[in-house]
């Protein structure tokens, strides 16, 4: 069934008016904007007046404003509070008075009271002839025993109270007086109240409905962000755990050639009576945990490790052949041997704490015991391959030359110099 078209104008009847107000003040979105205000702006009259337009109403704007109340009233009249309730309880109450529903008075001692509700059926006149006390749905009831009802053709119900006391003086006044009770200010302000009241209530239950809704998007978006954040947290470890894997095993690669490429040299030395390379130990990159990761990173506390470690090696003399015999002590105890190029073992790492030189001149022959921690600006960190390369003399890992082993000069002969060499040969 299609809307019924609301419109107000100049020379509308105040009821008319009424009707389109009534119809209003039922929308939600009439309560959402006057709220709690008694007195509406300028600001909240225009957009009533718009949102009633926008839904629809009619309103000529050059006889009809919003007055301070949030109804439509023809301009100039004064402030009114809309008598929605009011008006519809006083037309229903004229209408009944009409029909002499309340036409009726109650007797005085119980012997009048079966009297006194004849006499009030008698005077009733009206249209309701299917409600008569004695006719229709509704039984007779007897009088004479403190309640009496006599009922007329269409008559209202008159009630006489035996004993009780009641005048025959008072009366119910007619639908007339009624009508004027409804629309006394009393009744304005009553209903005004109760309207603000009810509209206060559905204001503030949409406000709440609309909160929590906002709280749970904000929570389920936080929720996501979150496990986003932890995905791609746990994505980058997985990276740099492979990232730095993959250096530690260039590093070592390109560690264990250089090595065998000077030991080489070495053999090449010794034969012209040069003493024999040095070649420093292999460092690892630290582990994930980082106790040995950047350089400004704090030592870890080895007090405990070193109090172990005494106990397995007392004294002050230690050299590489103690420390290989007592390797599964070593290995129970926490720490990892870490030999160099040539096998000698001279440092160990306590689980994945930083590499430690155990012994002072392990290739030397001192072979004097020690506790010496990498310093923190010597400690190795993970970089980039160019960053490693320029800090270590290492190649990169590639195939290994198959060299002929060197064949010396028969006789007793010894070269004095390498070009003396390359001349015999």
């Amino acid at each position: 069934m299609p809307e019924p078209v609301r419109s107000v104008a100049g020379g509308q009847s105040e009821a008319s008016i009424d009707q389109v107000n009534i119809w209003m003040r039922s929308q939600p979105w009439w309560a959402a904007i006057k709220g709690n205000a008694s007195n509406l702006n300028d600001a909240q009259k225009r957009q009533i007046l718009q949102a009633a337009q926008q839904n629809g109403v009619q309103v000529d704007e050059g006889d009809i404003e919003v007055d301070k109340a949030g109804n439509f009233n023809p301009k100039g009249h004064k402030l009114r509070n809309t008598l929605i309730v009011a008006g519809i309880a006083a037309a229903t109450i004229a209408t009944m008075g009409a029909a002499g529903a309340f036409a009726g008075a109650a007797g005085a001692g119980s012997a009048a009271a079966g009297a006194g509700g004849a006499g009030a059926a008698a005077a009733g006149t009206g249209a309701l002839a299917s409600t008569a006390i004695g006719t229709g749905a509704i039984g007779g009831i007897a009088g004479g025993t403190g309640l009496a009802a006599g009922v007329g053709a269409g008559t209202a119900a008159g009630v006489g109270a035996a004993g009780a006391g009641l005048s025959t003086a008072a009366t119910i006044g007619t639908g007339a007086k009624l009508a004027a009770m409804a629309s006394s200010p009393l009744a304005s302000t009553l209903f005004s109240t109760a309207t603000n009241i009810y509209g206060a209530h559905q204001q503030a239950g949409m406000a709440r409905d609309a909160m929590s809704a906002q709280v749970s998007a904000a929570n389920h978006a936080a929720d996501l962000q979150a496990a986003a954040a932890d995905n791609a947290l746990a994505y980058q470890k997985e990276q740099a755990e492979y990232d730095r894997a993959s250096a530690e095993a260039t590093r070592r690669g390109n560690y264990d050639q250089w090595g065998a490429q000077r030991e080489r040299l070495g053999t090449l030395g010794a034969m012209l009576g040069l003493p024999a390379p040095r070649i420093p130990d292999y460092v690892p990159i630290s582990g994930p945990s980082g106790a040995s990761g950047a350089p400004n990173a704090p030592m870890p506390d080895l007090s405990g490790a070193q109090a172990a470690f005494n106990t397995l090696f007392p004294g002050e003399t230690l050299t590489p052949q103690m420390v290989k015999a007592k390797e599964a002590e070593l290995v129970a105890a926490g720490f990892t041997l870490r030999p160099n190029a040539k096998g000698t073992v001279g440092k160990v790492q306590y689980k994945d704490g930083p590499i430690i030189d155990i012994i002072q001149g392990a290739d030397s022959g001192v072979n004097k015991k020690q506790w010496l921690l990498p310093t923190a600006a010597a400690a190795p960190r993970a970089g980039t391959i160019g960053e490693i390369a320029r800090a270590q003399p290492f190649q990169m890992a590639t195939q290994a030359p198959m060299t002929q082993a060197l064949q010396m000069p028969m006789g007793g002969y010894r070269p004095r110099t390498l070009e003396d060499y390359a001349r015999s040969t």
